[in-house]
């Protein structure tokens, strides 16, 4: 409810939310909840379009910030009950790499809801926990079938693939960077079935930081805490193994509701 003179006090004050302007009575701006330093009603679009951009990057950034938490703490403690150590430095270096990304997404340009935006936090985070708990579960599935089963034992370039500790070690970090950062496209979405492309800002981040874990990975050279790399054509089928993870559910999920709108 938007008034100004004296009459509209008990409507403001009986509304959810209440603006009066800047030339409106005292008694109405004492009812309001929000008050124009203008005495025109345009800045009244502007204040609901900054809310809701607002609240959009809130969600974003609630729904990461909790994803990628779950996913670290909850890989280094599955690791640590299976006796494997990822290293202190790996796992700040990937908290690192979550931290720009979050960082990055307060300067994203949201895409306005039309309908009124409500920050339903137990919603926000339970749907940050759902993401996170995927993702620990494919980088656990990731450990497994690489140290315990032999669909990573052939040959490439003269060598097994993940035959040492280094090599697992090198792997999990791009794995894990690699994964945690892929959650941001799902971040602003309002559905868990859609892929929104990031700003400017959120895409350089993710690519710089792709292109550092992938290199020092394949290299192997993160300050001794990864002695040998994993090389590139190991590199090459984690990514994949990401990518069939992650966005292969996601597309047939797509491809399930648009089947079942078009059945409606």
């Amino acid at each position: 409810m938007v008034g100004c003179e004296f009459l509209d006090h008990d409507a403001i004050g009986e509304s959810r939310i209440g603006i009066s302007v800047a030339d409106a009575t005292d008694y109405t701006k004492n009812e309001s909840d929000l008050v124009l330093t203008q005495p025109s009603l345009i800045p009244a679009s502007s204040a609901v379009k900054i809310s809701r951009e607002i609240c959009q990057m809130m969600k974003g950034y609630i729904i990461y910030t909790v994803s990628s938490t779950i996913h670290l703490f909850g890989v280094c403690a599955i690791l640590l009950l299976w006796n494997f150590d990822l290293t202190s430095f790996l796992a700040l270096v990937i908290a690192a790499f979550n931290y720009c990304t979050s960082f990055a997404m307060l300067f994203e340009r949201m895409k306005l809801s039309k309908s009124p935006d409500i920050l339903r936090v137990k919603k926000i985070i339970a749907r940050g926990a759902a993401f996170g708990s995927y993702i620990v579960l494919s980088t656990a599935n990731f450990f497994r079938v690489a140290t315990m089963t032999d669909l990573f034992s052939c040959k490439i370039e003269g060598k097994s693939l993940m035959s040492t500790d280094e090599e697992i070690r090198a792997a999990l970090f791009l794995q894990m960077s690699r994964v945690n950062q892929t959650v941001a496209l799902f971040a602003h979405s309002d559905d868990c079935c859609l892929i929104r492309c990031p700003g400017p800002v959120v895409t350089f981040v993710y690519i710089f930081t792709q292109i550092v874990a992938t290199c020092k990975a394949v290299q192997g050279d993160l300050d001794f805490s990864v002695a040998k790399g994993v090389g590139w054509p190991k590199a090459g089928l984690i990514w994949l193994y990401n990518f069939v993870l992650l966005f292969a559910p996601v597309l047939i999920c797509r491809s399930q509701m648009e089947a079942c709108k078009i059945c409606l």
